[in-house]
């Protein structure tokens, strides 16, 4: 997986936090939504019928480690989790968290208005806090 690249767009939208097992996890870069993406280290893949059943098995584990983590950490109402993939062809699952008060509840953040990105220094001390509480495994 050393020859992992994350595309240009998710590059662009996003503050890397961590390499897990498969999958580079990054915060997006909108402080309206408490929003990470997990992508997983494979770059030819762009749904998940593309992984293989053990890497599957994996990214759900990742799906599930990232959603408890979020739902604790922001203490969130509801957990939106998708892939969707249209403009983005690397695979990539968003985790969302959600509030019956967020600015898109109840529709979907997808598509939701402008971004709204943390100042520089915002992100990178979200992006500390996150990797300080942010179990190891």
């Amino acid at each position: 997986m050393s020859d992992f690249f994350l595309h240009t767009q998710l590059a662009k939208d996003t503050f890397f936090i961590r390499d897990l097992k498969l999958c580079q996890l990054v915060l997006m870069n909108d402080k309206r939504f408490p929003w990470m993406v997990l992508v997983p280290r494979k770059n030819d893949a762009t749904e998940l019928t593309d992984l293989l059943p053990g890497e599957q098995k994996t990214l759900l584990e990742e799906i599930n480690r990232v959603s408890v983590f979020m739902k604790q950490f922001y203490r969130s109402e509801k957990m939106n989790i998708a892939t969707i993939g249209n403009i983005v062809p690397q695979l990539h699952i968003h985790i969302v968290a959600r509030f019956s008060k967020d600015l898109a509840w109840p529709k979907p953040v997808w598509g939701f208005g402008d971004m709204v990105p943390f100042m520089e220094e915002e992100g990178k001390e979200m992006v500390s806090k996150i990797q300080g509480q942010l179990p190891h495994g």
